[in-house]
């Protein structure tokens, strides 16, 4: 029985790679997508860098290589561009991130009317709360020849079922006033340890992959779910040999051992927020998780740098976590599922002829 649902999932498996293979192609057809890769990474890190956004992680270069690791394209109308990617956690599902460049409130409408469907389905991702009824939304009528239905979802895959925290640096550097005793009192544990605090750089890589195999092995001894648990550290750690990505962080040494490693990308436009990506720590050491944030608020506030994003979280335990350092802001955000049926080959016919005209 075993080998015989091995067998199927094989097949499961083998069925839906051929359905992204045959997405993707069909996407390459159309004129408005361009797939991103190492080649032409420089030309989203520029136009990325000219966008503004209190969700840094939107107008994040790290953000869009860790998360369309699995497939990445910019569908493009004019200047307005929608960054969109296979699902990093579910197979044949694409993501749809809020349009960047010029106001188009019409973009989503153009790139509903003309996406093929992929086998999982599709999911518009990070929407802010507060834009749920913004234009590039509302404005989305039932495509031409295609039925549309768009639905609200609180996120239980990825890392925004609880709000985006962004924390002052100074105020983490300092930890002064009754909002930190707490966290005062635990760091005074950190001093019976012998500790010291290294710069991240790739000669660390094999060790930090070694911590990070240990601290999800303490979490499950399922393979497959250590396997999903470190792989975005291994798919960062790469991104780190790369200066374009500018990427820094801390490994930390505890009594001689790793106990705790941090990554951070320095801010690439004017509102300053650094986006945190690693912040591996063992919890067992009591005052270490403190020191560690302490440590990289002061680095980043040495920078000039105010502010660093901690992203979302998908545990309530993570979230109390980030609100004892008393953020600044948070957002609050959703996923739009986005149910699509039928097409007019007719109306495909058309878009086709379209594009070629674009491309020409």
């Amino acid at each position: 029985m075993r080998r015989l649902n091995s067998s199927l999932k094989f097949i499961a498996s083998t069925s839906l790679s051929i359905q992204m293979e045959e997405w993707e192609i069909e996407a390459s057809l159309l004129g408005r997508f361009l797939r991103l890769t190492k080649e032409n990474w420089d030309l989203f890190f520029a136009f990325l860098g000219k966008e503004k956004d209190l969700d840094s992680y939107l107008t994040s270069p790290v953000y869009y290589a860790l998360t369309g690791r699995k497939g990445l394209w910019l569908y493009q109308d004019g200047n307005t561009y929608v960054p969109v990617c296979w699902h990093p956690n579910v197979d044949g599902q694409i993501l749809i991130f809020p349009p960047r460049g010029e106001e188009n409130s019409k973009i989503l409408q153009k790139l509903l009317t003309e996406i093929p469907i992929p086998p999982a389905g599709i999911r518009i991702a990070r929407i802010k709360k507060e834009d749920i009824h913004a234009s590039f939304l509302r404005d989305i009528k039932c495509p031409l020849g295609r039925s549309v239905a768009l639905s609200q979802i609180e996120e239980t895959v990825l890392d925004w079922h609880f709000p985006v925290r962004t924390l002052s640096t100074e105020r983490v550097k300092n930890m002064s006033g009754s909002d930190f005793m707490k966290a005062r009192n635990h760091l005074k544990q950190m001093k019976k340890h012998k500790t010291s605090v290294v710069p991240l750089t790739p000669f660390y890589d094999k060790q930090v992959i070694e911590f990070a195999n240990r601290w999800a092995s303490n979490r499950t001894t399922n393979p497959h779910e250590i396997k999903e648990l470190i792989s975005p550290y291994i798919e960062t750690m790469s991104l780190i040999k790369d200066e374009s990505f500018r990427l820094g962080g801390h490994i930390f040494f505890v009594d001689e051992k790793v106990q705790a490693v941090t990554m951070w990308e320095l801010p690439n436009n004017a509102l300053q927020i650094a986006n945190a990506w690693v912040s591996l720590c063992n919890a067992h050491c009591n005052g270490l998780s403190e020191f560690v944030m302490k440590t990289t608020a002061e680095a980043l506030w040495e920078r000039g740098i105010p502010y660093i994003n901690y992203g979302g979280s998908e545990t309530k335990g993570l979230d109390d976590y980030k609100n004892k350092y008393v953020p600044v802001y948070s957002l609050d955000l959703c996923s739009i599922d986005v149910a699509l049926e039928g097409f007019d080959p007719i109306l495909r016919s058309l878009i086709e002829i379209q594009n070629s005209r674009i491309a020409a």
